[in-house]
C-alpha cells in the first residue's frame, strides 16, 4: 500500500510521539474513492439479461448522476477542487537537529489537531523535512506536503528531496498551496532555528539555512508579491528584528517574532493555538493567541529546573515598518562616528543586553535600548522619532524583561571577524542606507583598533602589564595609563592546581574600578577567615553561591549564608553560569561534572578550550560547599577593552 494512502494520527506515550496509521478504506471519519476497490459478484448466479435498449436508455438516464458522482470523489481527491475556504495556513517545518536529536518537530505536531479545528473554514498545510532523522511519518527522503483533516495528517503531494534553505523550495511551497487551496486569507508560519538577522531554517541535511536575501527571493517568486499574507509567525529564535520586518513588509500585514532565544521542548506546546482558530478573528488576534499560548507553556515551566527564562513576542505592525526604516537612518546619519567617539560608542555597545542566550556572536540587541543609550550622540528629535515610530509599529509585546521592546537590530561586536564579515555581507545585500554606513564603519575601526592591539601578532596573548597583588582579603591589579583608557570589565578566575590541570573553582565579575586599579574583594570572591572560596550574594530570598563542591564547578542556590542546605535552583543565565557547561538537565536528573584546565606556562588564546569534564556520580540531596586551604590555589585576571579583546594577567600563585 502506497504511503499516500494512509492518514497519520500523532499521539505521546511514556514521553515519546507514536503513530496511528489508518487505512482510507477502512477509516470511518473520511471517504475516498480507492480504485483497487471493486464489487464481488457470484458466478454461479445466473445474470439476468438486460436488452440493449433499456441499456441505452439506463445510461442516457444515469450518465449525469455517474458524471456528477465521479466529479465529487476526484475533487475529494484532489486539493485544486476544494471549494474555498476562509483562511489557509501554511506550516513551514524545516526539522534539523531539533526533529533528529529530539524530536521537537513530532511534539508540536502532535498537538494540532485536526477534530479540534474549524476544517470547514480553514486549511492547514504543512511542508516538513530538512531532517536527518524524525520521528513520525516524515520520510528524511523526500519532500511531502501534508494536509491536517478531521482523519488526521494527509500527504497531499510528494516532491524529490530539495534544500529547505533554498527559496526555490520555499515558493514552491507557497505557490503549490496558493494555486490549490484557494481562500481569502493566508499566513504563514515558520518552523526552525533561527540566526538572528542573517536567516532561519537551517536544514539539517544540506548544511544550509535560508538568508534573507533568499527569503525575499522566495515570496518576490510568489503570489503574495501583490496578494498579502494576513499573518507571519517566525517560530524562531531571534527573528523579532529590523531586517526579516523590513523583508516581510511587502509581503504581509502583521508578523509575531520573539528579539531572544526561543527554548523549545516537548513540554512547551506552543503550534495547538491553531486548534483554536476561528473564522471571524482577525491576523492580530491570531498572533495574540500564538504568543498567549508560548507564554502559558513558559509560564508552567519548573523554574527550579530552568530557572527564569526570558520570553520577548511581539505583534509588529508591517504598514508601519518604512517609517521605522526612515527614522533608523535619520538616527545613524546623525551620529559623529569619529575615532574618539567610536571609543565611548564602542563601551555603550558592551553593556547594551545582547541576545543569544549563552552565545552573544549573533550580536543582536533591542533597537528602542539602543536608541536610548545612544541619545547624546545623535540628534534629540532623530532619536525621539525613531522611538516614537517603534511604539507605533509594535502593536502588542510581551517581555518578561524591561529592555525588550519589541523590535532588534544586527550591532556588530562579539562575533569572529569571518562571520561579522558574512553577516555584513548578507545585511548589505539587502540593505544600502546610513544604517549599513555606520555598521560598516563600526566594525572597521573596530577592526583597526584590534590590528594595532596586536602589531601583527594574532596569535599571541594579550597580556595586562602588572602582576596581581593579594592583600587584606583582597586581590588587586595596577593597570596602565593605556589600560585604564581601553577597560570595559573584567573577570577573575580561581583554580586549585590538580598536578599539571587547573580545577576551576570560581569565575566571577564582581570587581571595582577604583583608583587605576581593578580590585576583586567585600567578601564577593574571596571569603579567608574559614578558608573557603566563596561568593554569596542574596538575591529574592535566596543565596546565590559561586563556588566549588565536590570538586565540581557549579553555580546553586542555597538557604543559607554558611553554605549547607538544599538545590533548589541551578542557575543557566549566561552571565550567572561559569564557562564549560558543566551542569546537564535530563527530565529530573540533574548532572554535575568537574573539571580540568591545561594551562600552559605561557598562556595561549584558547586556554579555556583545552577542557576535560569528568560526571560525578556521588550527590546526595544536601551540599556542603568544598573548604579548600589557599596553598596551591591560582589566580587569573581577564580584562576586556572597548574593540572586545582580551588581556590576561599572568596566571599567578597565592600566598
Amino acid at each position: 500500500m502506497n504511503d499516500d494512502e494512509y492518514w497519520y494520527n500523532l499521539k505521546e506515550e511514556n514521553g515519546s510521539v507514536v503513530i496511528d496509521k489508518s487505512l482510507k478504506s477502512n477509516t470511518s471519519k473520511m471517504h475516498y474513492y480507492d480504485s483497487s476497490s471493486n464489487y464481488n459478484y457470484d458466478d454461479k448466479k445466473e445474470k439476468k439479461k438486460i436488452e440493449p435498449i433499456y441499456l441505452a436508455l439506463g445510461v442516457i438516464l444515469f450518465l449525469p448522476f455517474v458524471v456528477l458522482i465521479i466529479s465529487l470523489l476526484i475533487a475529494q481527491n484532489n486539493p485544486s477542487n476544494n471549494p474555498n475556504k476562509y483562511r489557509t495556513i501554511m506550516l513551514y517545518m524545516v526539522g534539523s537537529d531539533l526533529e533528529s536529536t529530539g524530536g521537537v518537530a513530532s511534539f508540536d505536531l502532535k498537538d494540532i489537531v485536526g477534530n479540534n479545528i474549524d476544517l470547514d473554514n480553514i486549511n492547514v498545510l504543512i511542508m516538513a523535512g530538512g531532517s536527518k532523522v524524525w520521528h513520525n511519518f516524515v520520510k528524511n527522503d523526500e519532500l511531502g506536503i501534508y494536509e491536517i483533516t478531521k482523519a488526521g495528517y494527509k500527504k497531499v503531494k510528494k516532491f524529490d528531496l530539495s534544500n529547505m534553505g533554498s527559496s526555490d523550495t520555499l515558493s514552491l511551497f507557497v505557490n503549490y498551496v496558493h494555486d490549490n487551496y484557494h481562500s481569502s486569507k493566508y499566513d504563514m508560519i515558520f518552523w526552525n532555528h533561527g540566526l538572528g538577522a542573517v536567516g532561519l531554517e537551517d536544514d539539517e541535511l544540506y548544511d544550509d539555512y535560508l538568508d534573507i536575501s533568499e527569503l525575499k527571493l522566495a515570496f518576490e517568486d510568489s503570489p503574495f508579491m501583490n496578494e498579502k499574507l494576513e499573518l507571519v509567525v517566525f517560530n524562531n529564535c531571534m527573528a523579532g528584528n529590523i531586517h526579516f520586518a523590513s523583508i516581510m513588509k511587502n509581503f504581509a500585514e502583521y508578523m509575531v517574532a520573539s528579539e531572544e532565544v526561543m527554548y523549545v521542548g516537548s513540554n512547551l506546546d506552543r503550534l495547538n493555538f491553531i486548534n483554536n482558530i476561528k473564522k471571524e478573528d482577525s491576523g492580530y488576534e491570531i498572533g495574540l493567541s500564538y504568543i498567549r499560548k508560548s507564554d502559558e507553556s513558559m509560564s508552567n515551566l519548573d523554574k527550579m529546573k530552568y530557572g527564569d527564562l526570558d520570553t520577548t513576542l511581539s505583534i509588529i505592525d508591517l504598514s508601519k515598518i518604512d517609517s521605522v526604516e526612515k527614522n533608523l537612518n535619520a538616527f545613524f546619519n546623525s551620529i559623529d562616528l569619529n575615532n574618539n567617539n567610536y571609543k565611548t560608542i564602542s563601551r555603550i555597545r558592551r553593556k547594551t543586553n545582547t541576545y543569544g542566550g549563552d552565545d552573544y556572536s549573533y550580536d543582536m540587541v533591542d533597537l528602542y535600548s539602543l536608541a536610548e543609550s545612544l541619545d547624546s550622540y545623535s540628534s534629540y528629535n532623530a532619536k525621539e522619532k525613531l522611538k516614537e515610530s517603534i511604539n507605533e509599529a509594535i502593536l502588542y509585546n510581551s517581555a518578561s524583561n524591561e529592555y525588550s521592546k519589541g523590535i532588534s537590530i544586527y550591532f556588530p561586536y562579539y562575533g569572529s571577524g569571518e562571520n561579522i564579515t558574512s553577516n555584513l555581507y548578507n545585511i548589505d545585500k539587502v540593505w544600502n542606507n546610513d544604517y549599513t554606513n555606520f555598521i560598516n564603519k563600526f566594525y572597521s575601526l573596530s577592526n583597526s583598533a584590534r590590528r594595532a592591539n596586536r602589531a601583527g601578532e594574532d596569535d599571541k596573548v594579550l597580556l595586562l602589564t602588572n602582576d596581581i597583588i593579594y592583600d587584606n582579603n583582597s586581590l588587586s591589579i595596577d593597570l596602565t595609563s593605556s589600560e585604564q583608557e581601553k577597560y570595559q570589565n573584567a573577570n577573575i578566575y580561581i583554580f586549585s592546581k590538580n598536578n599539571d590541570k587547573f580545577d576551576l573553582l570560581l569565575k566571577s565579575d564582581e570587581v571595582e574600578f577604583d583608583n587605576n586599579k581593578l580590585i576583586f574583594n567585600k567578601n564577593k570572591v574571596l571569603k579567608t577567615d574559614n578558608n573557603i572560596i566563596i561568593s554569596s550574594i542574596y538575591e529574592k530570598g535566596l543565596y546565590k553561591v559561586y563556588g566549588s563542591f565536590d570538586n565540581s564547578d557549579v553555580i546553586v542556590k542555597v538557604t543559607n549564608d554558611n553554605g549547607y542546605g538544599s538545590i533548589n535552583g541551578i542557575f543557566v543565565d549566561s552571565k550567572d553560569k561559569p564557562i564549560g557547561g558543566l551542569v546537564d538537565y535530563n527530565d529530573e536528573l540533574i548532572n554535575f561534572y568537574s573539571t580540568n584546565y591545561s594551562i600552559d606556562n605561557e598562556l595561549t588564546n584558547d586556554w579555556y578550550s583545552k577542557i576535560e569534564k569528568k560526571p560525578i556520580n556521588n550527590l546526595n540531596n544536601g551540599i556542603n560547599v568544598v573548604q579548600k586551604d589557599l596553598a596551591n590555589t591560582y589566580v587569573l585576571i581577564e580584562m576586556f577593552d572597548e574593540n572586545n579583546d582580551v588581556f590576561y594577567s599572568k596566571l599567578t600563585e597565592i600566598k
